[in-house]
């Protein structure tokens, strides 16, 4: 992904799931007059009319948007440096958001309301967005910063290849050896990419384990599978002995 796509793509998204302009109220829709000016659709008309349009009904869910953003980045992959990049765009746009004066965060169209009396919803829903993004900015940068990658371990060795690893990986899930919370592949795939190397790459993309594992060969298969029945015999030779050592 470039820089244009994540600056005029994915920053504008990641802003708008994290801080709504409107957490309670109407979306308001516009068209053009027969003059060319921008007019609010419903204006001078009562739900009672019959070209009226009902406004979709907003009510932001801080909960619901932090499933959202979990899913985008689940289904993304950004590396290190892309990640620095969208959350300093977006630690501006948290400033901006978090001076917005509650009264300009709700906006109904066809009905008047008190605001004393949704004020301390408002709040709420602000401010749990606003540690909704403090949430998800710790746990993306504190695992994948540029700093951790230039510095990092050297990488254990395999004599598998990138789509053996990642199928070898995969069956450690669905047998639930390796158990995964809602939301962990991303970090589960950037993890094997950060410690692991194949037989052929020192280098492994997260993206190249993730798509790898969804769509395995059948000489992949016939490979681990092979493997997995060497080591089914090794486990059957160490029930017969005492003490089992290192062999290596």
């Amino acid at each position: 992904m470039d820089i244009l796509e994540i600056n005029f793509t994915v920053i504008p998204k990641l802003a708008k799931l994290f801080f709504p302009a409107v957490l309670l109220g109407e979306e308001v829709y516009f068209r053009k007059d027969s003059h060319g000016y921008m007019v609010r659709l419903n204006k001078d008309l009562s739900p009672n009319d019959i070209n009226y349009t009902p406004n979709r009904v907003i009510n932001i869910s801080p909960s619901d948007q932090l499933k959202r953003i979990k899913s985008y980045f689940d289904l993304s992959y950004f590396t290190p440096k892309q990640l620095t990049h969208i959350f300093s765009r977006l630690d501006d746009k948290c400033l901006k958001f978090e001076n917005i004066p509650l009264d300009r965060m709700v906006s109904y169209d066809t009905m008047k309301i008190k605001f004393e009396l949704i004020e301390k919803d408002l709040k709420s829903k602000k401010e749990e967005l606003l540690n909704n993004y403090k949430i998800v900015k710790d746990e993306l940068l504190r695992f994948s910063p540029v700093e951790v990658q230039e510095i990092a371990e050297p990488k254990f060795k395999t004599k598998l290849t990138v789509d053996e690893l990642a199928y070898l990986f995969k069956l450690m899930i669905e047998q639930e050896i390796i158990v995964l919370d809602k939301n962990q592949k991303t970090k589960f795939f950037d993890f094997i990419a950060t410690n692991f190397q194949s037989k052929d790459k020192v280098n492994i993309s997260p993206n190249s384990i993730r798509n790898k594992s969804y769509d395995p060969s059948f000489q992949t298969i016939d490979k681990i599978h092979t493997d997995l029945l060497q080591m089914s015999q090794l486990a059957y030779n160490h029930k017969r002995v005492d003490k089992i050592e290192w062999e290596k």
